[in-house]
């Protein structure tokens, strides 16, 4: 990672979060339930959808200094008690602050009730 690529800059939910609850993000439930279970249930990280890249056969492509993390996915995970593991290691290094996170309100109460909205999908 160069010098001021922070991958927890996004403090707060864009307007096209997945995670918002006003905002109805076409995913079928079993892709919901995937994304849920790989963030809260393995950990892993989420980064937004409007700073990842994918290669010309559709292959997430990483790039540590372009992905940031979703703020919505944090704040469910945080919500969850589950903080992935990547929000882990960046807290214990002094990059990521959970009080950093805003409109939480704005975001389901927790994956669960996300994936079983099916008003959006």
């Amino acid at each position: 990672m160069t010098a001021g690529a922070n991958p927890f800059s996004m403090t707060k939910p864009c307007v096209d979060c997945p995670f918002r609850v006003a905002r109805k993000f076409p995913l079928p439930r079993a892709r919901k339930a995937e994304i849920a279970r790989a963030v809260i249930g393995e950990g892993r990280a989420f980064p937004c959808h409007k700073t990842t890249q994918f290669d010309g056969d559709g292959a997430f492509e990483p790039d540590v200094d372009r992905n940031k993390q979703c703020a919505g996915a944090m704040i469910l995970a945080l919500k969850e008690n589950r903080p992935t593991d990547i929000m882990q290691v960046g807290e214990r290094l002094g990059w990521f602050d959970p009080a950093a996170l805003t409109d939480r309100d704005d975001v389901y109460h927790s994956f669960a009730e996300w994936v079983e909205d099916d008003t959006d999908g």
